[in-house]
């Protein structure tokens, strides 16, 4: 940033961590691991050679301001700004005017951010849900077509759940799964997306991984979810299994909807054999060009 006020200077937003107005994270950056200290305000803002920076991040010498941040009385975050020179009375005035317009707009991103969570994410379990798994199954598809790699999406439905909500009721059939969720983020690699489909029907999508490695992954799922002593928190051990359907492009489908339909009737498919077991919707049928004569 740079002005006829301040010089050449590094401007910094930090936002308040939900529910914890004594910490802050760095705003349009990469999240920091841990939450950052927020200083503490005696009036309008803090200045001078001796504020401490919020990431202490720059080197000592500088000129610093910290101002709170606030829209319609609501505390949004504080910006930090850091010159190599000292900034005069206009430096400071044109900071407070600046605040305020700043504000505003970081407090419309959060909103903008918290709906586009609101609107991909699961309620209940905090999962993606089937309206971006629809959004990312398009642009990834496209992708393997262009890269010539692979993706395998896995349909799982729980078996038993139903025996759950009718034995402890409503509430203990919704702590379930969102207890299978939890499971699920902590067995899966970080690359695959994780999709609550609706129900107790649970979608995952592992991105770069043929068929036979789907396998090898949806076969650990499957031990994980059956070995689990669920609702133990609720002094109840609730046990369900999982019925796995995967397809794969381009193994099993050339499209979206093929996709989605190949693993779904093979869940299906795995009900009809006894339930908690994996099974591998058909491969397509070679083109005629490679076929044996």
């Amino acid at each position: 940033m740079c002005s006829d006020h301040l010089g050449p200077s590094d401007v910094r937003v930090f936002t308040f961590v939900a529910g914890d107005p004594a910490h802050v994270l760095r705003f349009g950056g990469e999240v920091e691991p841990k939450p950052l200290e927020a200083p503490e305000f005696d009036g309008g803002g803090i200045f001078g050679t001796s504020v401490k920076p919020i990431d202490a991040e720059e080197p000592p010498g500088l000129w610093r301001a910290l101002l709170p941040l606030s829209a319609d009385s609501e505390p949004i975050g504080i910006l930090q700004l850091a010159c190599e020179r000292a900034v005069d009375r206009g430096g400071v005035a044109f900071l407070n005017d600046l605040a305020p317009a700043l504000a505003g707009a970081v407090r419309n991103a959060l909103t903008f951010e918290k709906t586009k969570r609101l609107t991909f994410t699961d309620d209940l379990t905090a999962l993606y849900n089937s309206r971006f798994m629809a959004l990312y199954l398009e642009r990834e598809i496209k992708r393997c077509r262009r890269m010539r790699s692979s993706l395998t999406l896995l349909f799982m439905d729980l078996d038993g759940f139903k025996e759950v909500n009718d034995t402890h009721g409503h509430l203990a059939g919704s702590r379930t799964l969102v207890e299978v969720g939890a499971v699920l983020e902590k067995t899966v690699r970080d690359a695959d997306v994780l999709i609550r489909y609706g129900g107790d029907e649970f979608v995952i999508l592992f991105p770069e991984t043929p068929l036979s490695g789907g396998m090898v992954i949806a076969e650990r799922i499957r031990q994980v979810i059956g070995s689990t002593k669920f609702l133990e928190s609720q002094g109840i051990e609730a046990r369900v299994s999982a019925s796995i359907g995967i397809a794969a492009y381009p193994e099993s489908a050339e499209e979206v909807r093929a996709l989605i339909t190949g693993a779904d009737r093979a869940m299906y498919q795995a009900k009809a054999l006894g339930k908690n077991r994996v099974v591998a919707a058909p491969p397509l049928p070679l083109p005629e060009s490679q076929k044996r004569t």
